[in-house]
């Protein structure tokens, strides 16, 4: 077996916020829902009151995104469009709603799995790493991440 063909044996596991793209999508969802209506401002503190998934799901299920307008990192972008091309399995890992994960990856298409925030389970650090074992084993995938949050991930990861 050539080192290509092993290495796209291994999935490779990519963050979305500040990994992928260079902004973060709680932030800029958070923007866009205020300026549609300066209100919600108010029900803001319950959202988060109620963890962070509940605020990532409220600010989604309120506002839509348009994949095609996001600062992609073009460097990466074009790494992952050579991997999925050579054959190698890309699962996008994020801590994104699944409603604006689903959307980018239909929008790039080069994901063969996506891994998102659902309901009030906030698919980061310890979660996101618990995902990936279960569906790749420890050492089983390779990550790319840019956070602290990162870190529990990094270390269940072959590279």
């Amino acid at each position: 077996m050539d080192a290509r063909s092993d290495r796209n044996a291994i999935p490779l596991a990519v963050d979305l916020d500040g990994t992928l793209i260079a902004t973060d999508l709680l932030w800029e969802g958070l923007f866009i829902l205020l300026k549609m209506n300066p209100l919600y401002i108010f029900l803001v503190p319950f959202w988060i009151a109620g963890g962070p998934a509940r605020l990532k799901q409220a600010i989604a299920q309120r506002i839509d995104i348009d994949p095609a307008s996001l600062p992609y990192r073009e460097v990466l972008l074009c790494r992952l469009r050579t991997e999925h091309a050579e054959g190698r399995k890309i699962v996008l890992a994020t801590g994104t709603p699944r409603k604006f994960a689903d959307a980018i990856a239909a929008h790039l298409g080069i994901f063969d799995q996506v891994l998102a925030t659902d309901g009030l389970a906030n698919l980061t650090s310890g979660r996101k790493r618990a995902s990936l074992i279960a569906a790749y084993g420890d050492g089983g995938f390779d990550y790319a991440g840019n956070s602290r949050h990162d870190l529990q991930v990094f270390d269940a990861a072959r590279n």
